[in-house]
């Protein structure tokens, strides 16, 4: 299984069973800080900077161009709706970048 199979299996899984990665009734912070500590597990492992990469990525996708991270134009463009919508918007554009960006 190569790393972007793995990165697919990791998505499932947060998907399907994220109570076995998080508590149950963990907030967007706590999810989006996760989210960014795997990003951040998966730079390390091929050199690329894809925080960056990502930001780029979403701010050309989106149209949202600012100073802020990825993430963070998520929670700021996304503001009104429930932390479960916003989990899964964040796992939406998080897989999207990596089936566009394969590493």
């Amino acid at each position: 299984m190569d790393i972007n199979d793995k990165i697919g299996k990791w998505f499932e899984i947060l998907r399907n069973s994220p109570s076995m990665i998080l508590t149950h009734n963990s907030d967007y912070k706590q999810f989006q800080n996760y989210v960014e500590g795997y990003i951040d597990g998966l730079a390390c492992l091929s050199g690329k900077n894809i925080k960056l990469e990502l930001t780029k990525w979403f701010q050309n996708k989106y149209k949202q161009h600012s100073s802020l991270y990825w993430v963070d134009h998520i929670a700021e463009m996304y503001k009104n709706r429930s932390t479960e919508e916003l989990k899964t918007i964040l796992l939406d554009v998080t897989e999207e970048y990596f089936n566009e960006n394969p590493l």
